[in-house]
């Protein structure tokens, strides 16, 4: 079965603490894009420990 490199690479950064995932922004523009997203939040947020009105992306 075939992923597209968008799913792996949200799988990816969805992992990363949000410190780091902001910074990978500046590095293509499709990942800024992805992670400007509802859907990269809503995801990077149900993975981390905080509670999610204590998240900043």
């Amino acid at each position: 079965m075939y992923l597209g490199v968008e799913v792996i690479v949200f799988g990816i950064l969805t992992r990363l603490p949000a410190k780091d995932a902001t910074k990978c922004k500046s590095v293509y523009k499709d990942q800024c894009a992805l992670l400007s997203t509802q859907a990269f939040e809503r995801e990077h947020c149900s993975r981390s420990l905080l509670p999610s009105n204590q998240k900043t992306l």
